[in-house]
């Protein structure tokens, strides 16, 4: 959107998270975490919203500052937070949203 488009970067951002959040919790429980059960969207995905909303907000707090203090496209700073929203997703999801319930 940001190129294609020449979309806010932070509308960008957004939109993509909206999209990417209930991909990847589908993807997450289903495949990555195989719990023994169907996917229950009301016991584990209001954690997993937390959790995803949680990153988002830090990823565009992070990503505003170092744009608007900096002459940095804002496509390669986000290019380079990628691996580390990455590792903090995939942390809070194995170890506190979709973690099984006791």
């Amino acid at each position: 959107m940001l190129k294609a488009w020449s979309v806010n970067y932070l509308l960008s951002l957004g939109t993509a998270w909206v999209v990417g959040m209930l991909f990847s919790y589908i993807l997450n429980f289903s495949w990555v975490f195989k719990p023994e059960q169907k996917i229950q969207f009301k016991s584990r995905f209001l954690r997993f919203f937390l959790a995803s909303a949680f990153s988002i907000a830090l990823n565009m707090l992070v990503l505003s500052y170092i744009v608007e203090h900096t002459d940095f496209d804002p496509f390669y700073v986000q290019m380079v937070l990628i691996p580390l929203i990455v590792v903090f997703n995939f942390s809070t999801a194995k170890y506190w949203s979709l973690r099984p319930l006791s």
